[in-house]
């Protein structure tokens, strides 16, 4: 399904501002037919300058920069997921707690959800 205005790529990793509030990724789900944005994903302004830089080097042919020492090797430093209308961002790092957010389930608790390419 074509979602007009919405990017198919993550290409680019400038912050993007909408109605003056940061913009993030949603993930969306289908579910007995019906649509429905199951978890919202952002980067810490932290990760995102690395993701600049990265891009930056790749563009001018030299190796990526190094992540700091705060990452500890996982790809998911820097990583927040929420569900939408909620208060709290959780690191992507705290399992314990994204963990289950991230595994999707039809709302009515009937089926399993699919995620919805762009």
């Amino acid at each position: 399904m074509d979602r007009p205005g919405l990017p198919t790529t993550s290409a680019t990793c400038r912050l993007i501002l909408r109605d003056g509030k940061e913009a993030v990724r949603a993930y969306v789900f289908e579910c007995n037919g019906k649509e429905y944005v199951n978890h919202l994903e952002r980067f810490t302004p932290e990760r995102r300058k690395l993701m600049e830089a990265t891009a930056e080097a790749e563009r001018a042919g030299k190796p990526p920069p190094p992540p700091p020492a705060a990452a500890g090797g996982t790809v998911m430093w820097g990583q927040e997921f929420k569900k939408p209308g909620g208060a709290e961002w959780m690191a992507a790092s705290n399992l314990a707690k994204v963990g289950p957010l991230l595994q999707a389930k039809c709302p009515d608790g009937q089926g399993d959800a699919t995620l919805v390419e762009p």
